[in-house]
């Protein structure tokens, strides 16, 4: 089993070291706490992965997906590949990002690939936040 070690950053003014645990631990402890956010570091490979457990909903780059499609250029035939969102980070990386896609209809190859859009897929639509089209919105072009 994997091991790691889990990291949660916070500045705190106070007058001793003890102080600034004490009011870090207090954070922590309450109900509605935004000490959601850690970095946890596989100690075997040394990757650190940052893992917001409570994200934004509202990441413009992706559309709080989590994910994106980039370097499309439909003119030359090519769809894109799939990333997650650095931005908002929702998902792990982009293998995560991937299998998000793969749910949402879009064939993607191991490489990151967009190898076919998903029916009705307007990549225009997409950019502005507007695909899959809301509930009741079907066929409306």
């Amino acid at each position: 089993m994997p091991n790691y070690l889990v990291i949660w950053r916070i500045d705190i003014e106070t007058d001793t070291p003890a102080e600034a645990a004490l009011a870090a631990l207090a954070i922590q402890r309450k109900p509605d706490s935004w000490a959601v956010v850690f970095d946890v570091k596989d100690k075997a490979s040394g990757a650190v992965t940052t893992i917001d457990l409570e994200p934004d909903t509202d990441c413009f780059p992706c559309q709080s997906r989590g994910w994106d499609i980039v370097f499309d250029d439909t003119a030359r035939g090519e769809l894109g590949e799939i990333q997650r969102c650095d931005d908002c980070r929702q998902l792990p990386d982009d293998f995560a990002a991937c299998r998000a896609a793969r749910a949402a209809g879009f064939l993607v190859s191991d490489d990151y690939q967009i190898l076919a859009y998903p029916s009705g897929f307007l990549l225009d639509a997409w950019r502005q936040g507007r695909w899959p089209a809301p509930e009741g919105d079907a066929g409306r072009g």
